[in-house]
């Protein structure tokens, strides 16, 4: 009976760890295409929001000195997402005070969609704050779960009441239980967006 339950111990220990290390790459590899993937729609609409910038305060100051009608725009593309879009923010606002016609374009956008970019570009920036945040609770959780079994397995040699290995034994399946379902959710959550 001891043999059973020592091959038993073994057994399932060592294989939650390697699983949970498999789940943790797996994972890290859905994070990292859905990063990549937002980040492209990021900087694409860091472009779009440089452009009407640009556009806007082009326009905005068509009377002006010639100096202050130039816009730099490699000014714009060092700013900061949140500082990029605030600006972008006061120059849709800029857009509609000089009455800028509906015909007006800048590369892709419609003066109609103007006022839209910098919303969206919010929605992204979150969204990719999010993954990631998901991704770092996961990854503490996948993480303690394989500490904590190789630990156990580390430490079987000094464990020889039965109740109390039986005891790590159903917490350790519990908590694999419970991380798989949490992860699940989250994988499940990056692939459907």
């Amino acid at each position: 009976m001891e043999n059973l339950l020592g091959n038993t111990w073994y057994y399932t220990l060592s294989t939650i760890a390697q699983v949970f290390a498999t789940i943790l790459g797996l994972y890290s590899v859905f994070v990292i295409f859905k990063v990549e993937k937002l980040n492209g729609f990021i900087e694409e609409l860091r472009s779009i929001l440089i452009n009407l910038i640009a556009s806007v305060e082009t326009h905005k100051n068509i009377n002006s000195t010639p100096k202050k009608s130039q816009v730099d725009e490699q000014t714009l593309i060092s700013l900061s997402n949140e500082n990029l879009l605030k600006r972008s923010q006061k120059a849709v606002i800029t857009a509609k005070e000089i009455g800028m016609s509906a015909s007006y374009r800048t590369d892709r956008v419609a003066y109609r969609e103007m006022r839209d970019i910098p919303s969206t570009f919010k929605i992204e920036l979150n969204r990719k704050k999010e993954v990631i945040s998901s991704f770092k609770i996961n990854l503490i959780i996948l993480i303690f779960v394989i500490i904590f079994t190789l630990i156990s397995l580390g430490f079987s040699e000094f464990i020889n009441t039965v109740c109390l290995k039986n005891s790590i034994l159903f917490f350790s399946v519990l908590i694999s239980v419970f991380s798989s379902i949490f992860l699940s959710f989250s994988i499940l959550k990056i692939i459907k967006e």
